[in-house]
């Protein structure tokens, strides 16, 4: 992930790229504008224990919550239905699925009492990280060391053909290099990564596109992702 990040921003400065697709944002973006839009986006914020009151419930109830009772559908006992409504049923009670758009939809609904909570990227940064954390920690570090190089052409394939795909279509689209580029970032990485690139190239009007497309990859990739793996284990 590291490798690819640094290759996204070798291309965005490069200018054999930059003769072939139109950059309006590294035009505009200047290297004090970026130092000062990095320090602002990750300064200390002040913090009061209702922000924590109010970020924690919300989490609660969006996830806990109405995510979790929704995981009780009334889809019932589907094991002798069909083939297809089995499927839809999976899909439909995925708590990870629900979670996902329960949670968006929830913070679009209360987008703005949700304006008012100060803190909530230093919440998020954190659980993020605990996330990674328990994610790696079953993992044995002797399988790691021994197929690590498999890995690493396995996500490098990866990489390497989510950005010649994306580069190819945004030329023919005459898309921007810079979006393009924080695509396949959000892509691979998602929001965090995303927006932590936009402010450290100085793309200030590609921050909160760039957390958007994060979003919007894990609302749409999550249930095509479930999907395709029942389809093939049916």
């Amino acid at each position: 992930m590291a490798g690819i990040f640094v290759t996204l921003l070798g291309i965005a400065a490069s200018r054999w790229f930059r003769a072939r697709f139109p950059h309006p944002h590294s035009l505009d973006a200047d290297a004090e504008v970026a130092k000062t839009l990095a320090a602002s986006h990750w300064q200390r914020k002040g913090i009061a224990l209702i922000d924590v009151a109010k970020s924690f419930a919300f989490v609660a109830v969006a996830l806990a919550g109405v995510a979790g009772r929704l995981t009780k559908s009334a889809f019932g006992d589907v094991t002798h239905g069909g083939m297809g409504l089995q499927t839809i049923a999976v899909l439909c009670t995925n708590k990870f699925v629900l979670l996902t758009l329960v949670a968006l939809a929830m913070a679009t609904v209360f987008s703005r009492p949700l304006k008012e909570v100060n803190g909530p990227e230093e919440f998020g940064s954190y659980l993020l990280s605990l996330f990674l954390f328990t994610l790696g920690l079953p993992a044995d570090l002797v399988t790691v060391l021994t197929q690590a190089p498999f890995f690493f052409v396995f996500c490098g394939i990866i990489a390497a053909v989510n950005l010649a795909f994306t580069l190819s279509v945004g030329k023919l689209l005459r898309l921007n290099l810079e979006e393009l580029l924080l695509a396949v970032n959000a892509n691979l990485g998602g929001a965090p990564s995303a927006a932590a690139m936009a402010i450290g190239a100085g793309w200030s009007r590609l921050v909160l596109p760039g957390i958007l497309v994060g979003i919007w990859g894990y609302v749409i990739g999550t249930p095509i992702g479930v999907l395709v793996v029942e389809l093939l284990r049916r």
